[in-house]
């Protein structure tokens, strides 16, 4: 290696760390207002696994669920003994701000410019400002696997290029890794690198190398597949079941009721702009890169599948198979790629016709892209993932009341209040506050903890006695499985999920003294009125 080469790679890592440390500030800084770092339901059941981990040495599964992650946390757990909420925010916080060099990597090994690459790098946090939202539901595991995807990508297409044998039995290894940390990932790399060798098919069809590789991917899977339904012996088929939305205008209202959709925001309109001038620029040429076939191909494949997801599901067999790959808010994540390639051709054609232009036209041109590629990013980015943070973070009042029970509440079930939604194709409940925090991080339990059935007997009981708690005077099954559940408290709280509200636990019931006493309430205020952040604790009077 050369001095130059040296110098060069010195200054390419240099900045790819100033791209990474600016995603990670704007993650950092949505996070700085809350009083407890994780966020969204799927982050209590990571949470749990962790400390099943961490206390058990396993996980108790009643399905397959990739678990690397949880492993990775448990271990730096037991070194560090920072706290795991802190941990697992923190660690993801670290690999999603590896994107840059994620992309940067695929980028070279494509294209084989590292000018072009780092350009790409440098757009990655504008075409990401949609892509974190998997942080308001709590989806850590899709978080890493989207970063360690195009990472993978680059790193097999390399060794297929190189011919060592010792690197394609790494990438097969990589893929476990992708594997474990989150499925889904895996089935959009297959979709890649499909599309990779039937680009390259002249060269592809002679590769030796290629034929070991997908024998050695298809043994290990084959070995994984038997061994995860010899392990865990589910139904729902290997990946899961699918969601289908009622209808595209369902799709949409619920859409737009997340926060802005990804084309309301200025900034990926403008990063929209620029990925259809870099395509139409490419396209334009003669004889088009191989990369830009692959990578345009991708592009419109993927938006050929989220157009039928939304709409047709003409191929639900395979989003059945594949869930949750298939969901319509996860999917969009895998076009950061595809729009940040082709975002920095247009960017990088736009750099040249700027540089030719009249000097007051650069004068203004220049003040509209540091308008647009550098404030809005920031304050878009501090109003959409904040604003989600905050809606679905534990708030500070939430914390102190679950604080309150782990060290007051011995024993007794809590009554907590739910909500009804579709996931896996069918009808789930959903706290529909934070109360399903109180199941792991207190020695207390709920009555309906997060990622519970419905179906069995015992949560059949729970859901009778909290449909029919008003009557429950009168109704004496209601008062048998109070005193055969030992259900001893109520938990509410007025936090409570975004576009839902208490449907069965009523404060005005819960304020009758004959039937419940109040033994906690969040602030002095709150005993006078109920207003916003207000939490109650009640408790269920024996002779009621």
């Amino acid at each position: 290696m050369n001095l130059i080469t040296f110098l060069n790679q010195r200054k390419n890592i240099l900045i790819l760390t100033v791209i990474a440390l600016f995603l990670a500030s704007i993650q950092l800084y949505s996070f700085s207002v809350t009083s407890f770092p994780l966020t969204g339901d799927d982050t209590i059941i990571h949470y749990e696994y962790i400390k099943e981990i961490v206390a058990l040495g396993r996980i108790d599964m009643q399905g397959f669920y990739p678990f690397l992650m949880h492993i990775i946390v448990a271990f730096l757990y037991q070194i560090t003994n920072i706290p795991i909420e802190y941990l697992l925010f923190g660690t993801t916080v670290f690999v999603v701000s590896l994107l840059p060099f994620s992309f940067y990597y695929l980028a070279k090994v494509l294209t084989k410019n590292e000018k072009v690459s780092l350009l790409i790098a440098i757009i990655t946090p504008l075409a990401c400002v949609f892509g974190l939202s998997p942080y308001r539901w709590g989806g850590y595991p899709f978080l890493w696997g989207l970063t360690f995807l195009w990472f993978y990508l680059g790193f097999t297409i390399s060794s297929l290029e190189s011919k060592k044998i010792i690197k394609i039995l790494i990438s097969v290894i990589l893929a476990v890794g992708l594997f474990l940390i989150h499925s889904p990932e895996l089935v959009t790399s297959a979709l890649f690198l499909t599309i990779y060798f039937i680009v390259n098919w002249k060269k592809s069809i002679k590769d030796i190398n290629l034929y070991l590789w997908i024998i050695l991917n298809l043994s290990v899977f084959t070995l994984i597949y038997y061994l995860i339904h010899t392990i865990f012996p589910v139904t729902v088929g290997f990946w899961g079941l699918s969601y289908l939305p009622t209808s595209f205008f369902k799709w949409l209202q619920d859409f737009i009721l997340m926060g802005p959709g990804y084309l309301v925001s200025s900034v990926n309109l403008t990063l929209l702009v620029f990925c259809i001038w870099g395509i139409l620029t490419r396209l334009h040429r003669k004889n088009l890169e191989s990369s830009d076939k692959i990578t345009f191909t991708f592009l419109v494949l993927l938006l050929l599948i989220y157009l039928d997801i939304s709409t047709l599901h003409l191929f639900h067999f395979l989003y059945k198979f594949t869930f949750p790959w298939a969901d319509q808010f996860r999917f969009f994540e895998f076009f950061t790629f595809p729009i940040a390639y082709f975002a920095s051709f247009g960017l990088q054609s736009f750099i040249t016709w700027y540089r030719n232009s009249d000097r007051h036209l650069q004068k203004s041109m220049w003040l509209y892209l540091t308008i647009v590629f550098v404030l809005v990013p920031i304050i878009l980015f501090s109003i959409v993932l904040k604003t989600n943070v905050i809606k679905n973070s534990p708030t500070k009042e939430v914390v102190e009341s679950i604080k309150w029970i782990d060290n007051n509440l011995e024993e007794g079930l809590i009554l907590n209040d739910i909500c009804w939604g579709y996931s896996a194709g069918q009808k789930v409940y959903r706290a529909v506050d934070s109360a399903s925090w109180i199941n792991v991080l207190t020695k207390s339990k709920v009555t309906f903890p997060y990622i519970e059935t419905a179906s069995n007997e015992k949560m059949q009981k729970r859901l009778y006695v909290l449909e029919n708690i008003q009557s429950i005077k009168q109704d004496k099954l209601v008062q048998q499985y109070i005193q055969e559940e030992n259900l001893q408290y109520v938990y509410w709280s007025e936090n409570v999920r975004q576009n839902h509200h208490h449907e069965y636990l009523n404060m005005n019931f819960l304020k009758q003294k004959d039937i419940f006493s109040q033994i906690y309430s969040s602030s002095a205020q709150c005993n006078e009125e109920v207003f916003e952040n207000c939490v109650y604790i009640f408790q269920i009077n024996s002779d009621f």
